[in-house]
């Protein structure tokens, strides 16, 4: 009955990890310079300014760049950009 258990906490525990958030952003233009601004929201508070759960912050210096969101919870999300 204890491993029983145990096994089941396990399971319960694996199936509720947080992931990552991979987003690919391209055409965008080195040479005017300027920062990525990126911003990930729940359902709840898209798109309220200051209400975003994961916010970066990049100098843009390549034509395309890759963010990547670590311990993202699972769920339904928006993301914005500029």
């Amino acid at each position: 009955m204890i491993r029983f258990i145990t096994l089941m906490l396990l399971g319960m525990m694996l199936h509720a990890q947080n992931g990552q958030v991979q987003i690919n952003v391209s055409n965008l233009t080195p040479e005017w310079g300027g920062i990525l601004r990126l911003g990930l929201y729940d359902q709840e508070n898209f798109p309220v300014e200051g209400k975003a759960l994961f916010q970066v912050e990049k100098a843009v210096r390549t034509l395309e760049d890759t963010i990547i969101l670590d311990d993202i919870p699972p769920g339904v999300y928006a993301v914005a950009l500029y």
